[in-house]
């Protein structure tokens, strides 16, 4: 039976792992048990993170520029109402908020839109930053320097962006905001303020300490989030009993193959594989034997014919399995797949009707190109293997790219008996 089904277990994880973009389970329990979830991950994990952690925000963040833009509409609506600010004030307000910062606000809204804004959220974020900064400051001075008082709270609403809208990550979030309250002091000691600005500056510095450990909460609850939706999914492309890929995680990581090597030009051989008169072996045997079998062939294919990162291999159902061969040419091809066949031969496994249990195999080759899909080319494979099961079982079988063309044209079904031996 199996030799070492650990090394099994972390190979099918590693696989699915590189066909979806999900990591493996391991390393996700790894993570989760970790005594107070630290809000840094391994590298590899940690830079998955980061993409998921823009794009579980750049919407959040999107909204908040578009509040911020009528918060910014009623601020400076609020100025020419109150009758104790200066013409020369207000026109300047005017000028920073709706002509400045109105602006930069809408370009992150139309920036940050489509499948690219998660990846440029970090940047974006910061010049927003910069910029509402460089206003929250010279706001307070102009108003200063006309004799008039500042009615408006801009650096506190600044602070709650940094710290819980922003989509930063913490240590980010933690220095933007210490520089803020920085650059809040140097104006202070340059300027001379008055005592009531500097209880100003302790309430923004208060702002600035709650903001820290609620975003270090926030942060902390996302990261167990993204680590939760990975093992979730992942359990849900695997398959429990081989730790292979099922067959909605077959779907998803054969669809993203073909599409790369459409791209590519590249050749891509498809294979479906069958264990012959497995119902028999279970009867006799019992289904707890036969769920070892299921193991010991999921093994042996991820061992020996499926080891490159881009090959996919499941069980797409009961006893039936699936490869795909990424960027292999036609030859090689044909030796795979007898390779297929005679290793699970060679496992030795008794079967009851007083041989080895064996495989057939039905498979095809071709370049995938427009009109012609990943089902396309399953549909071919599973028209082979049945000529091979008609052949008498263990046996090898292909199907020409030639007779899809054909069939596509008639509009029926690929016909098996156009299917030819394979000679190695």
């Amino acid at each position: 039976m199996p030799g070492n089904m650990d090394d099994t277990n972390m190979l099918g994880e590693h696989r699915i792992a590189s066909a979806t973009g999900f990591h493996p389970e391991s390393l996700l329990l790894r993570e989760l048990s970790r005594r107070g979830l630290g809000l840094r991950f391994a590298p590899a994990l940690e830079t998955a993170f980061n993409s998921f952690l823009s794009r579980f925000f750049v919407t959040q963040s999107r909204l908040a520029c578009v509040g911020a833009i009528v918060l910014l509409i009623g601020m400076q609506t609020a100025t020419v109402v109150l009758d104790d600010v200066p013409q020369t004030v207000a026109t300047l307000q005017a000028v920073l908020l709706l002509a400045v910062l109105a602006p930069v606000l809408l370009f992150a809204v139309y920036w940050l839109r489509g499948e690219r804004g998660a990846r440029r959220l970090h940047s974006t974020t910061l010049v927003v930053v910069a910029v509402t900064t460089g206003i929250a400051l010279a706001l307070p001075t102009l108003y200063m320097q006309h004799g008039a008082m500042y009615p408006f709270r801009f650096s506190e609403f600044l602070m709650v962006f940094v710290f819980l809208l922003s989509g930063l990550p913490f240590r980010s979030a933690v220095r933007v905001g210490v520089i803020i309250l920085l650059l809040e002091a140097a104006r202070g000691a340059a300027l001379g303020l008055p005592t009531q600005e500097w209880m100003h500056f302790l309430v923004l510095s208060s702002f600035a300490v709650v903001g820290t450990a609620a975003c270090y909460l926030q942060a902390r609850a996302v990261r167990r989030h993204f680590l939760t939706e990975q093992l979730y999914f992942g359990r849900s492309v695997q398959d429990a009993l081989t730790r292979i890929m099922n067959r909605r995680g077959w779907d998803e990581a054969a669809d993203k193959a073909w599409s790369q090597a459409r791209r590519d030009g590249c050749e891509v051989g498809l294979a479906v594989i069958d264990i012959d008169h497995f119902k028999q072996y279970n009867d006799t045997h019992g289904h707890p034997a036969g769920d070892d079998v299921l193991r010991e062939v999921a093994h042996c294919l991820s061992t020996n014919v499926a080891r490159r990162p881009f090959d996919q291999l499941a069980r797409l159902g009961g006893e039936e399995f699936g490869v795909l061969w990424y960027n292999t040419p036609g030859a090689l091809v044909d030796r795979l797949a007898e390779r297929v066949r005679k290793s699970i031969e060679d496992l030795g496994i008794e079967h009851p009707n007083g041989g080895p249990l064996t495989v057939s195999v039905g498979y095809t080759h071709l370049v995938p190109s427009a009109g012609v899909s990943v089902d396309d080319a399953y549909a071919l494979a599973d028209a082979a293997l049945y000529a091979a099961k008609l052949a008498g079982r263990n046996a090898v079988r292909t199907t020409s790219a030639t007779l899809l063309s054909a069939a596509k044209a008639a509009n029926v079904e690929p016909d098996s008996t156009s299917n030819k031996e394979v000679t190695v």
